[in-house]
Parts: C-alpha cells; structure tokens; sequence
C-alpha cells in the first residue's frame, strides 16, 4: 500500500525515539495457544516456498475485451500509459500514470463507473502510488492483462529472506497467500518506534501502522540490506530473548510465519482524527503484513 507506507514513513521519520524490544509475558519458544488464530502454522510448515510463476512478458497484449480481474491477482499494464486516480471518477485529478509492463496487485472492484469497470490496485513498482483505473481505452480494449509476480523459491534461508526484502509488499501475499514458511534466520530491534499516530490505527490494534515491529535479518552479514519487517502473533512472545540494535546483539532464531494471518482478514480501519484508507485498503494492508506465529533461538 504506497500511500499507507508513505503515511508511516514521514511519522517514523517525524517521531521516532531508540528503544528496546517489547517484552511479553509468554515463553520465548512458545507456538500460539490451542484456539489462537494462526496456531496450526506451527504444526511443520514447509521450508520450501512454492514454485515461481512465470516472469511476466514486460509488453502484454491488449485484450480485444475487458479481462476479468479478481482480487488478490497480479496484472500488467497493456497500454502505453494508465491514469492512476484517488477515486473510481474519471474526473477526478491523476495522482501518477503507470506504463506497458507495470504490475499491479488488484486490492478491491470491479466499480461500474459509466459502464465501465475500475480497479483499486498497488502498484508493484517502486515509488508508485496505489489508486483506481479505468480498466478500458479508448476503443473498448482492456488496458490490463492478467500476470504473475516473480515468486521467491530457494529453500536456503538467505536466499528466502533476500526474495522477501527485495519484493515489495503485496508480492508476499500473492505469492505465498496465507502458506506458512519455516526458516533460520535473526531478528534484530527496529531503532526507533513510532512516536506520532497518523491519524488512523487497526482493529485489532495489534496490526496497526503505529505497533513496534521487529526485522528478520540473515544469518550473515552487517547490515540490514537483506531484511524485512515482521511482527509478532499474539501469544508468541520475546520475552527473556536478549537481542538488540547492532548487529552484534542480533538473535539466531528459527522463525515460522505468514502473511494472510487469519486476524488481518477481519481487520478495519479505526479513525484516530484523520482520513483514513477504504476498507479494502485496510485489509490489504493487514494482510500483507508478516506475522510470526512461531518463535525459537537458536545456537
């Protein structure tokens, strides 16, 4: 979600504050509790992820006809550009354009405006936002073509970790869906927290942009080049596990997780004072989101 990051970046930017991990009142080896969401992913997930979908051709070919997209797909740009809009209204004003061969994940529609079908879609390319299209051009072709993101496929957990950090977000979610994956790796603290709202949490509150997360980093290597986000289940704790900022005082850990936890697929918007994303922005939002449902060091 580009506009939901961007909201979260300027605040960690504008409030953050160093602090240590969160401390939890469960064991540090514990999987959920019989009954929580996301418990049975403990249970021996594979350590393989799925088999890549084919790279997609970076020109597709118009349809003659409108291509019936459903959510949580990936499609590609099939013209030569695409207004991106705030809003499913042909009048309302273009907040980027994306070109032939762009990704995009389909969040939510399609929305019938004056006959025609949009889509409110993420960008898969970096630095573009996320909004709503037109899926016709002039002429009554589609301008999107179903695709395939490029999936991460190594049992080795670096080359996993590597995949997830280079891929953006909504990648995660439709590569693996809700499959949980088993993997070593060590989990290091963030340097700062959250220190001003922006505007907007979750319910649960536990999956808002403002909660403490902590990286998953590889198991070699200085820096945070090869990491990504992560967040714990409820139920999974840190407690009693020393870890920390510099890469001296990161923790070997064996980690299992998913995106698509049960929880985020219920999650809603909570209004803290400001506008807040659609509903399906939300969820997706959630969604995408790395949990860990299962925790254990490791020597």
């Amino acid at each position: 979600m580009r506009r939901l990051l961007a909201i979260v970046a300027v605040v960690l930017l504008a409030g953050c504050s160093t602090s240590s991990p969160a401390t939890p009142s469960a064991t540090p080896t514990a999987n959920p509790p019989a009954g929580t969401p996301g418990a049975s992913a403990s249970a021996s997930p594979p350590t393989v992820t799925p088999t890549p979908s084919p790279t997609p051709s970076p020109s597709p070919t118009p349809s003659s006809s409108p291509v019936a997209l459903r959510k949580d797909s990936v499609a590609a740009v099939a013209t030569g550009k695409l207004d991106v809009r705030p809003r499913a209204n042909p009048t309302a004003d273009v907040i980027d354009t994306l070109t032939s061969g762009d990704l995009v994940y389909v969040v939510d529609g399609p929305k019938v405006v004056n006959g025609e079908p949009w889509y409110d879609v993420d960008s898969l390319e970096v630095g573009k936002p996320d909004g709503w299209i037109d899926q016709l051009v002039p002429g009554g072709s589609s301008a999107l073509a179903t695709s395939a993101p490029t999936c991460p496929t190594a049992a080795d957990s670096y080359k996993v970790i590597q995949s997830l950090a280079a891929i953006p977000q909504p990648t995660g979610l439709a590569c693996l869906g809700s499959q949980p994956i088993a993997f070593d790796a060590r989990l290091a603290a963030h340097e700062a927290t959250c220190g001003v709202s922006p505007g907007w949490s979750t319910k649960p509150a536990w999956l808002g942009p403002c909660v403490a997360r902590d990286y998953i980093t590889a198991l070699t290597g200085k820096t945070m080049d090869t990491s990504f986000d992560a967040i714990l289940a409820p139920g999974v704790s840190t407690k009693n596990l020393r870890y920390g900022v510099d890469p001296k005082d990161w923790l070997k850990v064996r980690i299992v997780g998913q995106f698509d936890y049960p929880a985020a697929r219920a999650c809603k918007a909570v209004n803290e004072g400001a506008d807040v994303p659609s509903p399906a922005e939300v969820k997706v939002y959630c969604r995408e989101l790395f949990v860990i449902t299962s925790l254990k060091q490791t020597m």
